[in-house]
């Protein structure tokens, strides 16, 4: 639960007023150290968890192809599926260093003017997290 709570606070805190969604797989749930906060962050809808036995790339790629400002915030490059490039190129990964959480620079040539990019945000831009446990 550690790594969800470091990346919730490092896009909070890098996209301030971005729309985020953190999507799981139903079975992570068998796979998180507290199971009991894990539960109770679902049930306050913080973290959207597909159906069993649904993987949740399915969800997660069709979301972001409804919506063309979308990021997916993943270290999956999709192999399994048929993306379209410009989807493909809105996929940024990120990973966490001890306590440290690090975007690709990816993110950072989205957000360069990040004015104007933050006033976009605010209205129509989404990102979406394929939160992995393991």
């Amino acid at each position: 639960m550690n790594n969800y709570y470091l990346l919730k606070q490092a896009l909070e805190k890098k996209l301030p007023d971005a729309v985020i969604y953190y999507l799981t797989d139903a079975s992570t749930r068998y796979k998180v150290d507290d199971k009991k906060a894990f539960e109770r962050i679902c049930a306050a809808g913080e973290i959207i968890q597909t159906p069993a036995g649904e993987p949740a790339d399915h969800y997660l790629l069709t979301f972001a192809e409804m919506t063309p400002d979308c990021l997916i915030i993943s270290c999956d490059r999709f192999k399994d599926h048929k993306i379209i490039k410009d989807l493909s190129d809105r996929v940024i990964p990120a990973i966490i260093i001890g306590s440290k959480v690090i975007f690709s620079i990816r993110l950072d040539a989205f957000c360069k003017d990040k004015k104007t990019t933050f006033q976009h945000l605010n209205k129509d831009r989404r990102f979406l997290l394929e939160f992995h446990f393991t």
